[in-house]
């Protein structure tokens, strides 16, 4: 297959990843309870067994899949990049042909801190999206900037991200900021809100994670 068009269509390997986690909720469905760990890894060992691939690399490919679908809403969602464009472009097209459409009910609630920051950039990269927090990320980080030891279903999204959410935020412009700090009184633990200070309170204990 050409190069500039090997991204436009599921690869074989991958329909019989994705039809096979289509059987089992339990990979996909979030809910506010952590799954039973022995169901999860019996559901992950099947998924392995019918793909003929090793638990790791299943999971692997699949949250790339799973991140990059929501990332090709996010955008249509923030009307960044119209779906026309999105159905049209060989790396986003197959994202919207139906193949995927047991992930709706994660559309409902999803986040941007929901999707890894390596595919928010790629993404974004190939539509020309500057890269910028939206106010939905900056209000979910000063509610959870005091919560140290969150883990990923107190929040909703893996402790990873968080590197994602800093850099957005870090972006944000020093005005609007401001305007944050002032209407928010600082708990945070010894961290004092001074601007970007507190910005990189919140970078050092994520690296410390």
């Amino acid at each position: 297959m050409c190069s500039k068009h090997r991204h436009a269509y599921w690869m074989p390997n991958q329909i019989l990843l994705i039809k096979s986690v289509e059987q089992l909720p339990i990979i996909y469905t979030r809910t506010y309870e952590p799954p039973c760990e022995a169901d999860l890894n019996e559901a992950w060992s099947f998924v392995s067994l019918e793909t003929a691939l090793p638990q790791s690399l299943c999971k692997l490919r699949w949250s790339i899949i799973r991140w990059s679908y929501l990332k090709v809403h996010q955008l249509m969602r923030d009307h960044r990049v119209p779906r026309c464009t999105l159905e049209s472009h060989p790396q986003t097209r197959k994202y919207l042909d139906g193949n995927l459409n047991f992930l709706i009910p994660l559309l409902d609630d999803f986040t941007d801190a929901d999707i890894a920051s390596h595919v928010h950039k790629r993404f974004d990269k190939i539509f020309d999206v500057k890269n910028q927090a939206s106010l939905e990320m900056v209000d979910l980080w000063l509610r959870n900037r005091d919560r140290r030891d969150c883990n990923e279903y107190c929040m909703g999204w893996p402790e990873h991200d968080v590197s994602c959410l800093y850099d957005q935020v870090k972006d944000m412009s020093l005005n609007y900021q401001g305007k944050i700090d002032e209407e928010t009184p600082s708990t945070s633990g010894g961290c004092p809100m001074k601007g970007n200070d507190d910005i990189m309170c919140i970078s050092s204990d994520s690296e410390d994670e």
